[in-house]
């Protein structure tokens, strides 16, 4: 189950286009690294999205129904997303990832606010802002330690 039609369709490609857009940037066209690298996030995620479907529905993709479960694991495979292409744009100082981090993390806590704790009550829903709010405050954490340390070009940088 692990190696489907998803794997060439959609992970390949994205894999493909950050490898490329890597040598773009080391070549110095950065406008040509920057587009591989947007769409290496965008077709990556909806990998992400499309195999988390996968696992709840099977082959059926559009015709099944979204169930609450399946909603809440989209929510946490975004964040695992987010969190990852964090890291990764910490670690390769890669402000696009970070950029594309940040989005996909607000987009997920507008969806999880909006969308997931409506359908959810008593315990639960406070376990999932308690959750949430960790989250968050771990994220934050993680910027102002590693991304705007003192010393830092974000830093240094008037605005």
């Amino acid at each position: 189950p692990s190696f489907n039609l998803l794997l060439p369709a959609f992970a390949i490609p994205a894999l493909c286009m950050a490898v490329q857009g890597e040598a773009h940037r080391r070549a110095g066209r950065r406008e040509v690294a920057n587009i591989l690298s947007s769409l290496a996030i965008a077709v990556g995620g909806i990998w992400a999205v499309f195999e988390t479907r996968r696992s709840f529905v099977g082959e059926a993709l559009f015709s099944a129904p979204v169930g609450s479960a399946e909603m809440w694991a989209l929510s946490i495979v975004a964040i695992v997303y987010a969190v990852a292409l964090l890291l990764w744009g910490v670690w390769r100082d890669r402000t696009l990832a970070r950029y594309g981090s940040l989005v996909i993390l607000l987009a997920t806590i507008a969806k999880v606010f909006l969308i997931d704790l409506g359908a959810t009550d008593g315990v639960i829903r406070a376990l999932s802002f308690i959750g949430l709010g960790g989250a968050l405050i771990g994220v934050a954490v993680f910027y102002q330690r590693f991304v705007f340390k003192e010393g830092s070009p974000q830093v240094d940088r008037p605005v």
